[in-house]
């Protein structure tokens, strides 16, 4: 199941710095399904993404697990509400900038209320550079706004 229509934008978070339309200054980056259980983006780090010369910040490296696994846990569960419980993340290789990198996201295991989801940085050629796994906690659509709405 492949689809070169990029996934519909969820509700909410429409000035989300990674995903959001209505970012000027973001990335706006679509996300596609490519499997029953995966969901891929492409993007290319530019240059001011540099933490040590020539090669992608360590943190963007997360922030990118971080929104493929998420958009992986709203598209392929179908519960849209939900938290990151954690992520763990592995610099597998150097990522430079410059380079287009395929971002996937697939679901690992989902029972009820938890999910499990790997992320993968990926170059051209197929190499792993970046993994991670993140745990999902989902909730009802009312128990997510309770908990936003709560935030300091």
């Amino acid at each position: 199941m492949s689809s070169n229509t990029p996934l519909p934008f969820p509700n909410g978070g429409l000035n989300c710095y990674m995903c959001g339309p209505e970012n000027p200054q973001g990335l706006k980056m679509q996300f596609y399904r490519t499997g029953d259980n995966e969901i891929s983006a492409r993007i290319t780090p530019p240059d001011h993404w540099t933490g040590w010369d020539g090669l992608v910040h360590g943190g963007l490296q997360c922030a990118l697990m971080d929104e493929v696994t998420a958009w992986a846990a709203a598209v392929l569960t179908d519960q849209p509400s939900f938290f990151t419980l954690s992520i763990e993340v592995k610099y597998r290789r150097p990522v430079r900038t410059g380079q287009e990198l395929h971002i996937v996201g697939r679901l690992m295991d989902h029972k009820a209320s938890k999910s499990r989801i790997q992320g993968l940085i990926m170059n051209d050629a197929g190499v792993v550079l970046v993994e991670a796994l993140a745990r999902i906690l989902h909730v009802t659509p009312q128990k997510f706004d309770e908990i936003i709405d709560s935030a300091p």
